[in-house]
């Protein structure tokens, strides 16, 4: 019999718990846990059962069960690292100041450096296999990715510290929310790229900040929202990705020249801002304002147009491009599924400061690639 704090043989053998601790220690390797944490400056914080390592797998492990305690999350991690075998696991379950101690130590930024240490286009992958010309749903369109701007708001402990940070709840009651932008594969569902902010930060800017991990061979979808704005455009364009954005009906765009397939050249109002200005090889009209291609867009039956930075219609008619926003539109959400599934048991995340908060945004994101790349690639890649 295990003594109290300490761990015996699971019931009923609680296989598909240690099969999921299996899948961190696969998509996150000890040895590579071990590089980003000693990168950060955090190998020499050492605790008897809470090593900096052990701690980057019991917050991943946090994030992978939810609506579990953290006392029943060390649990399950301590089983299965001894199932895995992968790394080396304490005998005894620590206790929830010690976990809480262990997280503040470790701070947000080995889950970042973390991310972007395993984030590879999942795409690449799948290249061969969907996104044929003109087919819509895949991962590519005519040789270019397709990634998309994603938004959403979480909800978070309504701390001092949090409302200081991420600003007060909504009118209305609820909790303060942080904001999240992130960059998403099309068809794989994949997060290449992400940033956080307070709830008052716009998905635009902080998106924005993104627009370097993109380049030739791209094409960005957006939706609405601020993504009109002449400078936001400029900073997406300047790697050469090309775009293809929907704006309201509102949106000022002359035409310029009708086209053949009934798309037509436009332009936006010049505004003097934005990285990219009229040097990054795209057309530019008067006073420097980017030339843009419109497209008129019925999709979900609600008026709007498309504006792409493809001019030439042979290279992307206009039917194609208004089914292939469409169908990302109406299809499935990366981070509205991360919200399904990873957050629909609490709906409210666990950390009652800013850090924490990062920490545990970037340890869902982790969760959210590892569970993705098993459906991209299959179990046994």
């Amino acid at each position: 019999m295990s003594r109290p704090g300490q761990f015996g043989p699971e019931p009923g053998g609680g296989l598909p718990d240690r099969i999921a601790v299996g899948l961190l220690t696969g998509s996150f390797p000890p040895e590579l846990v071990e590089r980003v944490v000693a990168r950060c400056g955090r190998e020499g914080q050492r605790n008897r059962l809470l090593t900096p390592k052990v701690t980057v797998y019991l917050v991943l492990a946090m994030c992978l069960f939810p609506g579990h305690g953290y006392q029943e999350v060390a649990r399950k991690l301590v089983r299965g690292l001894a199932w895995a075998g992968r790394c080396t696991a304490p005998g005894q379950v620590p206790s929830t100041a010690a976990i809480s101690r262990a997280r503040v130590k470790l701070g947000a930024e080995p889950f970042r450096e973390l991310f972007a240490e395993v984030v590879r286009p999942a795409a690449v992958e799948e290249a061969g296999r969907a996104g044929q010309v003109g087919q819509v749903g895949g991962v590519r369109y005519r040789g270019r990715r397709l990634v998309a701007v994603e938004g959403a708001a979480i909800e978070v402990p309504d701390s001092a510290e949090n409302v200081a940070y991420f600003g007060p709840p909504e009118p209305g009651g609820g909790y303060p929310r942080v904001r999240l932008a992130a960059l998403v594969e099309c068809g794989t569902g994949a997060v290449a790229a992400a940033a956080t902010g307070p709830s008052a930060a716009a998905v635009p800017n902080l998106a924005r900040g993104l627009f370097d991990r993109l380049g030739g061979g791209d094409l960005l979808l957006a939706d609405q929202g601020g993504f009109d704005a002449p400078a936001v455009w400029r900073d997406a364009s300047a790697g050469g990705a090309d775009l293809l954005w929907r704006v309201g009906p509102d949106a000022v765009l002359p035409v310029r020249q009708l086209l053949g397939d009934g798309s037509f050249l436009s332009g936006f109002a010049a505004d003097g801002g934005g990285r990219g200005g009229g040097g990054s090889g795209r057309s530019t009209g008067s006073a420097g304002a980017p030339v843009v291609r419109v497209v008129e867009d019925p999709s979900a039956g609600e008026p709007g147009r498309l504006l792409t930075t493809i001019l030439d219609p042979g290279r992307a008619p206009a039917a194609e491009l208004a089914a292939l926003h469409g169908a990302w539109r109406s299809g499935a959400r990366a981070l509205r599924d991360l919200a399904a599934d990873q957050l629909e048991a609490v709906r409210v995340l666990r950390s009652r400061s800013p850090e924490g908060v990062e920490q545990e945004v970037w340890g869902h994101l982790l969760v959210h690639h590892a569970l993705r790349r098993l459906r991209v690639s299959g179990p046994d890649r």
